[in-house]
């Protein structure tokens, strides 16, 4: 990327990185790094909202994590809109890579991986993810009630052999195949960086050195144990008002049990058939992890049925995005960053509810409705805020 000035032109090198920060952890801290150490000048992160793609509240606001990721070397930091966080891992890829696309600045999109093989994981995107005969036995499984994942598994194994169906096996890896698809889709500019991920794998619950992955440390933080090594510049206020979703189950129950069943064939998520099993499965939970444990089945997973609530609640019935990027923090080091982004991107640039009214209606409406997402995720905090949040905060500065 050439930065131009009056006097010349600076050519500089700018990742991107579409992430959660649920929360931002040392192996975060690492990865960001890492991309420094190989020469990159900025680092852009396309991050979600309050909500994120396993169905689940963020344990902190985006706020938080939006300041965390700039603290530890992060330089801007653009938010991913909500219907894309809370969706399968296809529909999350297509929503990150679009806001990294639309703001036109990177060079290239960084991402873990556990094998660390983008030939292998090029050809999933480039041939497996579309080969005919992988489709036909996907289908033969999944109309026996085989999970998905597991008959994905199976059909590229029979079809490719277990080289490439072991792929399958890894989160990191299924999200970056994921990734390049929607780097097609978008027709993006920017080229596919893998990191190798080290240490603690996705998920795991076993702590390695100062490095736990994020599941582990909001286990802790839900447990009230002490999690403060595995967090860079630990602040115990950060995280005291932490976001639990039984602190909405009632809310959240109640909503289900008044709902119709055309309502939740609404979703896009929600074929014909899953919206009885929720229905009775709500009428019948004595609380929300009962109500989970009725709905789920080997084919219909509890990330996919969590997220299905939450747009459920939130009365999220498509995928859109937004007339405009959401810029939710920068970092000192990035104003000629900023100054490039307003000046290349594909979208105009807002920060705030005035700004989003400067664009458009359609981007007064979008800003509101994300507003009332946030409202909503205020009621799952141990201590309930105001509401307005969307309106009231100002873009994080660092």
């Amino acid at each position: 990327m050439n930065f131009i000035f009056k006097f010349g032109v600076i050519n500089v090198k700018i990742a991107g990185i579409i992430a959660e920060y649920n929360p931002f952890h040392n192996g975060h801290l690492y990865q960001i790094e890492k991309i420094k150490d190989n020469g990159f000048d900025f680092v852009v992160v396309a991050m979600s909202s309050n909500f994120v793609q396993r169905g689940e509240n963020a344990v902190i606001d985006k706020w938080a994590r939006a300041k965390s990721a700039l603290e530890n070397g992060a330089d801007l930091v653009l938010e991913i809109p909500t219907c894309y966080c809370l969706s399968p891992a296809e529909k999350y890829a297509f929503g990150g890579v679009s806001v990294l696309n639309n703001a036109n600045i990177i060079d290239t999109l960084v991402f873990g991986s556990e094998s660390d093989n983008l030939s292998v994981l090029q050809k999933f995107a480039d041939e497996i993810s579309e080969n005919e005969q992988v489709n036909i036995f996907l289908k033969e499984s999944l109309n026996k009630g085989e999970g998905y994942a597991y008959s994905l598994d199976k059909a590229v194994e029979r079809v490719y052999g277990k080289e490439y169906s072991d792929i399958l096996k890894n989160p990191n890896d299924v999200l970056a195949i994921e990734y390049l698809n929607a780097m097609k889709k978008t027709n993006a500019s920017f080229s596919p960086t893998p990191i190798k991920r080290e240490k603690v794998l996705h998920n795991a619950k076993r702590t390695v050195d100062n490095i736990a992955s994020g599941s582990k440390i909001r286990e802790m933080i839900l447990k009230n144990e002490d999690f403060s090594n595995f967090v860079p510049n630990f602040e115990s206020d950060t995280f005291k008002n932490f976001a639990n979703i039984k602190n909405g189950e009632r809310i959240i129950l109640n909503t289900l049990r008044n709902l119709k069943s055309e309502d939740f064939l609404k979703i896009p998520d929600v074929n014909e058939g899953l919206e009885q099993r929720i229905i009775n499965a709500a009428k019948t939970a004595k609380n929300i992890d009962d109500f989970f444990e009725k709905a789920k089945t080997k084919r219909y997973t509890l990330s996919r049925i969590k997220r299905i609530v939450l747009c459920a609640v939130l009365q999220i019935y498509v995928y859109e995005m937004p007339p405009y990027l959401r810029v939710l923090g920068f970092s000192e080091n990035a104003k000629l960053l900023l100054k490039e982004l307003k000046q290349k991107a594909k979208l105009p640039i807002v920060s705030s509810f005035a700004d989003a009214k400067k664009v458009g209606k359609e981007a007064e409406k979008y800003f509101i409705k994300e507003a009332s997402y946030t409202d909503f995720y205020t009621m799952l905090e141990n201590e309930i805020r105001q509401s307005g949040l969307e309106f009231q905060k100002s873009v994080v500065k660092i």
